[in-house]
């Protein structure tokens, strides 16, 4: 019954299992045509995409599969590292800020907030896209043949165009304070020595010497907790965030 949506979906998930791509997407295609609001197909696509490391396409089949199921923290954080590759900073805040919620504090994404950190810091080159995302361990393994075109679906479900959705400036101070906010909210469910570091360069960033070894100190604090005699990369870390803070110590004496 080729009308019957469940059918095409359950086509798409063994198409999946077998590896054949092309087969895949057409069954979620054929599937959201007849029932646009079945957030698992659009998730299936994005995620189909997010594997090829096509940002945008990912972008906006996750934008339209978070209408539908927005309980998954998976789904969230899926669609933050897709944000941060089209640089749509505000959805991605928006996004780490859910996973954060829906996870209780448990999921703590210290890569996505270091992308951020680096783009108040300008370190992010502009472009962009095509950068490693990590994806669900179901989408994993997938080969790497695709004839779906990028805007097929789109122009089928969304008024706006790709670069529409995906590009998104925001003030620079608004971005500064939008991040300070959320390492501020990450810091109350861990205390992981990585987030205090990330928060010292947010404080250097906004000139506040004071805070930043503050921040710097208390990663210090937190690494020599671990077991760094004995382990080289905790080692190196300790040794870097000591002489971050001595720096900080050097420039505000000076």
């Amino acid at each position: 019954n080729p009308m019957h949506p469940d059918g095409w979906f359950a086509l798409g998930s063994a198409a999946l299992k077998s590896k054949d791509i092309d087969k895949a997407v057409d069954a979620f295609t054929h599937a959201i045509q007849l029932d646009p609001e079945n957030g698992e197909a659009w998730n299936n696509i994005a995620a189909i995409h997010m594997t090829k490391k096509k940002s945008k396409p990912a972008f906006v089949a996750f934008r339209e599969a978070l209408k539908f199921k927005r309980t998954s923290w998976q789904m969230w954080e899926n669609y933050a590292y897709v944000a941060l590759d089209v640089r749509n900073f505000a959805q991605a805040i928006e996004a780490f800020n859910m996973v954060l919620d829906l996870s209780q504090g448990k999921r703590v994404n210290i890569s996505g907030l270091t992308k951020l950190v680096e783009e108040i810091e300008g370190k992010v080159e502009p472009g962009g896209g095509d950068s490693d995302c990590p994806i669900l361990e179901e989408n994993r393994g997938m080969s790497d043949k695709n004839s779906v075109s990028d805007n097929a679906l789109v122009g089928a479900f969304c008024k706006t165009g790709i670069d529409d959705l995906t590009q998104n400036t925001v003030p620079r101070e608004w971005l500064l304070m939008q991040v300070g906010k959320l390492l501020s909210k990450s810091i109350q469910f861990s205390q992981d020595g990585a987030i205090w570091g990330l928060s010292a360069r947010w404080h250097r960033v906004k000139g506040d010497l004071l805070m930043c070894s503050e921040a710097w100190l208390k990663q210090v604090r937190s690494l020599q907790g671990s077991a760094w005699q004995n382990n080289r990369d905790e080692f190196q870390k300790l040794c870097q965030a000591a002489l971050q803070l001595c720096d900080v110590y050097m420039e505000t004496a000076s």
